[in-house]
């Protein structure tokens, strides 16, 4: 059995601070016929006392995933073809030119990134790439937060996207929609 460890920089602080985990999940659902090309799911941190005493804003210690990119392959090929070419048993007439040229390659586009590490605001950033499209569960969006002792912790949660709908098949329609915020305790 794996023996759990708690990183010294926290284990430093456990006397004056407390720390939460917080896992969140963002699920996205685009309508038939849209794409969501990027989207920001965004949680500000706030803290208060035991009595409901306002508090030291808490911090985003950790933030995971910080990055996850997606990978494409690419297969570019060039080909280059003059020339007159004429061919009788001792005869040839006319210059040849045949240039060919075939490269592979890799490219990692970011999907997921993060940002507000050690402030009181942590986002993640959604976004489409060549090879997927922003759907589904995105889970495993963690936390770990700093607060002051015996406090709770509330989150004020924010969801902007933008995308493109389909109305007729070849003609999209740009959107941008920024979701009202939802607040949620974090903590008991």
């Amino acid at each position: 059995m794996k023996k759990k460890v708690i990183p010294d920089d926290i284990l430093s602080q456990l006397d004056d601070f407390d720390f939460h985990f917080v896992s969140l999940t963002c699920v996205f659902r685009p309508d038939p016929g849209c794409r969501i090309n990027w989207a920001r799911f965004e949680v500000e941190l706030s803290a208060t006392s035991k009595s409901g005493e306002l508090l030291e804003k808490p911090i985003a210690w950790y933030i995971f995933p910080k990055k996850i990119s997606s990978k494409t392959k690419y297969k570019r090929e060039v080909s280059l073809t003059f020339g007159i070419g004429f061919t009788l048993i001792p005869i040839q007439i006319g210059p040849k030119l045949d240039v060919r040229r075939d490269e592979k390659f890799v490219v990692y586009e970011p999907a997921i990134f993060s940002s507000g590490l050690r402030s009181s605001s942590a986002s993640w950033d959604f976004k489409s790439t060549r090879s997927e499209e922003i759907s589904g569960d995105q889970s495993d969006l963690l936390l770990i937060v700093r607060t002051a002792k015996n406090s709770k912790i509330e989150g004020r949660f924010l969801l902007s996207a933008k995308g493109e709908c389909n109305i007729i098949k070849w003609f999209p329609i740009p959107f941008h929609k920024k979701e009202d915020p939802v607040y949620y305790p974090l903590s008991k």
